[in-house]
């Protein structure tokens, strides 16, 4: 009997039914280390290389074409060359047996198998320390979660999307990673060729961060064949409500949002693919994993788990959990309680276990997936002789997630003009994606009682300058908008758009509007009269 999952020695020819509490907990009533097949990464990619070995492990195009023969590399040929990728670091030099290890090594699931940075590209990351276990873990969850025959793969590989949910999860499940060009999902050919690769490569399940998600519907499908499709999912930062809804009612696709951090090795909780779908929610943690959301004093200690739908900060535990930094000085408050990770964001969770991202209690802006420190760029212009306090925060975008945004309050008696303090900054960062779209001057930064910068309400300033642009030209004849954004019990931060001067009968149109332009935000809006 053909097994569901390469990786998991006790699942038959069919996914396990997990669709309730009750079948998940009798799932996990066998312990996880009696059904790992794999002790270490490199088992993973053995294992899926004897699934077919004549089988295509990757199809690279080149300029992510559908229409282009692609560059193949057979699962025989791929394993071969892993096997000589180690040994040539094992003897410092490519010698000819590529059908084993010549080391002789004996990996242990505890042995450390990489380190990956956090928080993107700028400012000085912490480097997490990943086992094997941690590793092999993530590839057993998205093979029981998200198997497919092929996968559109476009994501980056010097960070955990990529290598590990991605690749490792879908190398070891046999499956065909088509490679979209160098660039992947930033070379504009891979998003306009979107439905025809789709058609060509046949994959079920459709990932990617939201923002190629969002992209992907803006290209008409056409004639391209799109049957294979099962699913949608993503991650990086929130997905969008109005794109899920998109992706439900265009192309009856569910999208499964995934949440997790380089700390949990990717992907830690996630929509269910057989539970109904929140949309908003992450879902709930995978097998043998958990989460809580706990409250913490000032010092991050743990002081008691939250209520139901009270928000407090996201803790997450299970095997792909990390163990610790390589640096002991990040580790201080890297866990709420032993074995359970800090993950810096905010949330809730619901009656039902959903858990619900919030924001985040962390200061990262995530643009289109990709996490910018502010510091960075808060760094560079204090160095301005005109700025006296400067702060950058995420405001909402449609397609981004956010965008950095600048606040600055000059010294007295000083002057500096918006453009001229962007110009000194992208003289002064070799990161495109961290500057600021805008710099805002304002009299006075506000303040915590202890002195420190309180970002949350330039967050909601930045929030409600963009949604008054966005609705701008709807402000006509009697009818006058107002907008407010505030903290919210259950949301976080919430939109209110106020509208004002128009009669009951004419209301309608105007509030479809209104939800039209704010859906694809990731902040939640609502609308009041009068």
């Amino acid at each position: 009997m053909a097994s569901f999952h390469l990786l998991d020695r006790l699942t038959g020819e069919h996914r396990p039914d997990l669709s309730t509490d009750a079948l998940l907990r009798k799932f996990e009533a066998t312990p996880y280390d009696e059904r790992i097949a794999a002790q270490s990464t490199y088992e993973v990619l053995q294992l899926g290389a004897a699934r077919n070995p004549d089988a295509a492990a990757l199809q690279f195009l080149p300029n992510a074409d559908p229409a282009e023969a692609p560059f193949t590399v057979s699962y025989r040929q791929f394993i071969a060359g892993v096997n000589q990728a180690a040994n040539m670091f094992h003897e410092l030099g490519v010698g000819p047996p590529a059908d084993r290890l010549v080391s002789g090594r004996r990996i242990a699931a505890s042995d450390t198998a990489a380190f990956f940075h956090t928080g993107g590209t700028t400012g000085m990351p912490k480097l997490v320390r990943h086992t094997h276990r941690n590793e092999v873990y993530q590839a057993w969850l998205i093979a029981l979660m998200l198997r497919s025959e092929a996968i559109l793969f476009g994501l980056p590989l010097f960070h955990v999307g990529g290598a590990l949910t991605q690749g490792l999860g879908n190398l070891g499940m046999g499956t065909t990673l088509v490679i979209l060009s160098p660039a992947g999902w930033r070379n504009p050919n891979a998003v306009r060729n979107v439905w025809q690769l789709v058609q060509r490569y046949r994959p079920q399940v459709f990932g990617g961060v939201p923002t190629v998600l969002a992209a992907a519907l803006g290209v008409p499908v056409g004639d391209a064949d799109i049957s294979s499709m099962r699913c949608c999912s993503g991650g990086g930062s929130a997905i969008p409500v109005a794109v899920a809804n998109n992706y439900a009612n265009q192309f009856k696709l569910a999208v499964l949002e995934v949440y997790g951090m380089t700390e949990t090795s990717s992907v830690h909780a996630m929509s269910y693919p057989d539970r109904p779908i929140r949309l908003g929610s992450v879902g709930h943690a995978g097998p043998y994993s958990r989460v809580r959301v706990v409250q913490l004093d000032a010092d991050d200690c743990y002081v008691r788990d939250c209520e139901v739908n009270e928000i407090g900060t996201v803790a997450m535990q299970g095997p792909g959990v990390f163990s610790g930094y390589l640096s002991d000085s990040h580790n201080r408050a890297a866990f709420v309680e032993p074995g359970w990770v800090n993950s810096g964001d905010l949330g809730r969770l619901d009656e039902d276990g959903y858990l619900w991202i919030t924001g985040r209690a962390k200061d990262l802006i995530i643009r289109g997936g990709h996490n910018i420190d502010p510091i960075v760029v808060e760094e560079i212009l204090f160095r301005h002789p005109a700025v006296a306090f400067a702060a950058v925060v995420g405001q909402p975008d449609a397609y981004a997630g956010e965008l950095p945004v600048a606040y600055v309050q000059l010294k007295a008696q000083a002057s500096a003009q918006p453009a001229a303090l962007m110009a000194f900054i992208a003289e002064r960062t070799s990161e495109r994606a961290a500057n600021p779209v805008h710099v805002y001057l304002i009299d006075a930064m506000p303040l915590t009682g202890v002195g420190k910068v309180f970002k949350p309400q330039l967050r909601w300033d930045a929030a409600q300058r963009k949604v008054t642009e966005m609705l701008a030209d709807l402000q006509q004849g009697d009818l006058k908008i107002v907008v407010a954004v505030a903290t919210h019990a259950v949301h976080g931060s919430l939109i209110t758009v106020r509208l004002q001067g128009l009669p009951a009968v004419q209301r309608r149109q105007v509030e479809d509007e209104v939800h039209k332009r704010l859906g694809p935000l990731v902040m939640q809006h609502e609308i009041a009269w009068g």
